[in-house]
């Protein structure tokens, strides 16, 4: 049996290979035949790119805008309802009507107050009028032109009263219409014709306005000091998981919930396409920040156990594992601390092979998209 002196592993199994190709009488084609029978695995190298750092949280979107629809000022059996869910309306379109009888009556009954008031002042200022010459001829004492001319007085406080009341039943009139505050949807139709309503009663409908949405996230006490007004926040929906829609930090309630230690924030997300839906659950970014120089590998090529994370460089032609950090998850990548950026790294085939065992390599390059 021949003795090898102690030689790197690599030439002792080109040594070993060669010496069983000697006694098996094996061409140089057969080694080549059987160099091609090693598992095939594709490498690559990480990316190195900057990339934002975002605090990720959990949200419902809800409409800025949402009114329920309900009379402002009178009260009444409903005489149309002109809507049906789900209907676009315009601001001022009539959703509903009260039965205007009993405010046309009182419109009428104002409108007669008032021309009796009227009547009265004219008369007033005839007496008033009388009494002045009846004085300057002294046929009546001055007190009883005092007394005429408080008269008057009186008469035209009841005219600026019969004037107001008119303004004011003729607003009641109106109010009869019950009118949408805005364009938007009529989300919920709740009241049909028959029914009665009133300002404390329920709604006839409920209308939202959705190009424009929010959502409010209850930040954890750590993540505080990193967030302000007017970043930017990244939205992902189930709906759409090739979107990501942008909006901004727009409030921030300054004060921490006692119970949950957690602080609510807002942001609004423009919604031009109406592509998002209030009550649509949310995966919720925070952008505090960016990391500069960040080293980036595939998500597939990552495997964590209870040793921890790790990746699988291929190093002098062999499979190894390099034990990672994982600082951010960036969904299709993963940022990672403890890997050299020059590493050849395996991001397919790792399965068909074991730690230690040489490999055959197919380069390949990966490319970063961030979602804009």
């Amino acid at each position: 049996m021949p003795v090898f002196s102690p030689v790197r592993r690599s030439h002792l199994v080109a040594l070993s290979l060669a010496a069983c190709a000697g006694c098996r009488g094996a061409s140089v084609g057969q080694a080549d035949a059987a160099e091609s029978d090693l598992p095939t695995v594709t490498v690559a190298k990480p990316i190195v790119s900057d990339i934002p750092v975002t605090l990720p949280y959990t949200a419902n979107i809800q409409a800025i805008f949402q009114a329920k629809s309900v009379p402002e000022m009178v009260s009444g059996y409903l005489t149309a309802v002109n809507i049906e869910d789900g209907q676009v309306v315009h601001k001022g379109d009539v959703i509903a009507s009260i039965d205007k009888a009993p405010y046309q009556q009182q419109l009428q009954e104002a409108e007669e107050r008032l021309e009796q008031a009227r009547a009265e002042v004219k008369n007033q200022k005839l007496l008033v009028e009388r009494y002045g010459k009846m004085l300057a001829a002294k046929l009546i004492a001055e007190q009883d032109y005092d007394n005429q001319e408080t008269a008057l007085e009186v008469s035209q406080a009841k005219l600026k009263h019969a004037v107001d009341a008119l303004a004011l039943t003729k607003v009641y009139l109106d109010y009869c219409d019950i009118r949408a505050p805005f364009t938007g949807y009529a989300t919920e139709r709740l009241l049909d014709p028959g029914q009665y309503i009133s300002p404390q009663g329920p709604a006839v409908a409920t209308v939202m306005k959705i190009d424009m949405l929010r959502v409010f996230i209850d930040v954890v006490e750590k993540d505080i000091p990193r967030i302000k007004v007017g970043q930017d926040v990244t939205i992902k929906v189930d709906a759409y998981p090739d979107r990501i829609f942008h909006g901004k930090v727009t409030f921030l309630a300054q004060a921490v919930h006692p119970t949950t230690r957690t602080m609510r924030v807002e942001a609004d997300i423009p919604n031009a396409d109406e592509a998002l839906r209030p009550g649509m659950y949310a995966q919720v970014g925070i952008i505090v920040g960016e990391d500069k120089g960040a080293v980036l590998v595939p998500d597939l090529a990552l495997a964590v156990s209870a040793q921890g994370a790790a990746v699988f460089p291929v190093r002098e032609g062999r499979l190894a594992r390099q034990s990672v950090e994982i600082a951010y998850d960036l969904g299709s990548f993963v940022e990672v601390k403890g890997l050299d950026a020059g590493e050849q790294i395996v991001v397919a085939g790792r399965d068909l092979a074991k730690l230690g065992e040489r490999v055959q390599v197919v380069p390949t390059k990966l490319e970063l998209k961030l979602s804009e």
